[in-house]
C-alpha cells in the first residue's frame, strides 16, 4: 500500500513538473511596412516589451522576409506556461479583403482613433498598432491593425455578403455608409463597411465589435424590366414591411449585367419573410399590377397570411420567364 502511494506521489510530481514546463509560442506581425535595419530594432523592442509587460522569456525576436514581397514579417518567440491569448483587428484566417483605408496616409491619420475605439470596445490595453497593407486586396487597401493580449467577450468580428449586380442610385461608398448606419441603429458597434467590386459581383464587407459573428442573406423579391418598375415595387415593398420597422438593412434595385433589374433586400440571418409566386400568371407587368390587389384579397380570404405582393417576372435558377406573377410575401412561421 505504501509502495503504491509513493509511486503515485512520484507520478503526480513528474506530471506536475511536465505541465509546468514552459512551452514555446510565437507572436507574428506579417506584412509589416518596414525594412532593415529598422525592422530588426523594432523586433527587439517588441520582444522587450512583451517580456516586461507579460513576464515571458523571449527566445528570439527576428525580422524575416515576407513571402508576399510586401514589407517584412516580425516573429517573436517566447517561453511561457501558457500562450498569451491575442485579440486583434486583423484576422489571419478571414475570407477575402480586410482593409478599409484607401491609402497608408489615410490609415495613419485614423490610427489613434482606431486604437481608442478598440480599447473602449474590448477593455484591453493595446500592445501594438500599425497600418498594414492588405495583401489579399486587389484595390491596395490598408487596415488599421490593433493588437492586444487578453480575453474579451466583445471582440473584433468580420463578416461579408456577395451582391450580384450594381446598385441603382448609389455609389459604392454611399451604399456601404447606409448599411453601416442601419447596423448602428440596431446597436452594432461598427468599425467599417465597404462595398467593392462590380459590375456583375460586388463584395460587402463589414467589421464590428461584438460577442458573436453574424451573417447576411440577400433576398430577391422581384425581377423587373425597367428602373421605373423596380422603383415602384421598391416603394410598395417598403410600405409592406414598414418604413421605420423594416427588418431589412437595405432594400435596393440592382442592375444586372444579364439584363433587367432585381429588387433585393439585405437581411441579418435569413430574414423574416417567405416568398411564393402566385399560381396565376400574366403576359405583362401592367396586367399583373391591374389584377394584383384582387388576387391578394383572394389569397387572404383562402386563409393565407399574405402581407402583400409584388409584380415580377417569373424567375428561378438561371432561367427567366416571359410570364409575370405576383410575388406573395408572408411572414416566416416557426418550425
Amino acid at each position: 500500500m505504501l509502495k503504491n502511494l509513493l509511486i503515485a506521489a512520484v507520478f503526480a510530481s513528474v506530471c506536475g513538473a511536465v505541465h509546468a514546463y514552459p512551452l514555446e509560442y510565437e507572436y507574428q506581425l506579417k506584412n509589416y511596412p518596414s525594412a532593415a535595419p529598422a525592422c530588426h530594432q523594432l523586433a527587439q523592442q517588441l520582444g522587450e516589451r512583451l517580456a516586461v509587460g507579460y513576464g515571458v522569456t523571449i527566445v528570439s525576436a527576428r525580422c524575416l522576409p515576407n513571402q508576399d514581397n510586401v514589407g517584412v514579417d516580425l516573429s517573436i518567440t517566447y517561453n511561457s506556461e501558457q500562450d498569451l491569448p491575442p485579440t486583434s483587428t486583423y484576422n489571419d484566417h478571414a475570407f477575402g479583403e480586410q482593409g478599409w483605408y484607401t491609402s497608408q496616409s489615410a490609415c495613419l491619420a485614423g490610427l489613434d482613433a482606431e486604437e481608442a475605439h478598440f480599447t473602449t470596445a474590448t477593455g484591453l490595453t493595446t500592445f501594438h498598432s500599425i497600418c498594414q497593407k492588405d495583401v489579399s486586396s486587389y484595390s491596395s487597401l490598408w487596415l488599421a491593425r490593433v493588437d492586444a493580449f487578453g480575453w474579451s467577450d466583445i471582440r473584433p468580428q468580420f463578416t461579408w455578403a456577395i451582391l450580384f449586380g450594381t446598385p441603382v442610385g448609389y455609389n459604392q461608398a454611399t451604399f456601404a455608409a447606409n448599411v453601416k448606419s442601419a447596423l448602428a441603429e440596431r446597436g452594432y458597434d461598427v468599425i467599417y463597411a465597404r462595398l467593392d467590386g462590380g459590375p456583375s459581383i460586388a463584395h460587402l464587407r463589414i467589421g464590428y465589435y461584438g460577442t458573436e459573428s453574424m451573417y447576411f442573406s440577400v433576398k430577391k423579391f422581384g425581377l423587373l424590366d425597367q428602373v421605373s418598375q423596380c422603383q415602384t415595387e421598391l416603394t410598395r415593398l417598403t410600405a409592406i414591411t414598414g418604413i421605420e420597422t423594416s427588418p431589412a438593412l437595405a432594400t435596393f434595385c440592382m442592375s444586372m449585367t444579364t439584363g433587367g433589374l432585381e429588387l433585393q433586400s439585405l437581411f441579418e440571418s435569413n430574414g423574416p419573410y417567405q416568398l411564393e409566386f402566385s399560381v396565376e400568371q400574366f403576359v405583362s407587368y401592367s396586367a399583373c399590377t391591374a389584377a394584383r390587389d384582387n388576387l391578394i384579397d383572394f389569397y387572404r380570404d383562402s386563409g393565407r397570411n399574405v402581407l402583400g405582393g409584388l409584380c415580377t417576372r417569373l424567375f428561378g435558377g438561371m432561367l427567366t420567364s416571359q410570364k409575370w406573377a405576383v410575388q406573395l410575401i408572408e411572414p416566416n412561421t416557426p418550425l
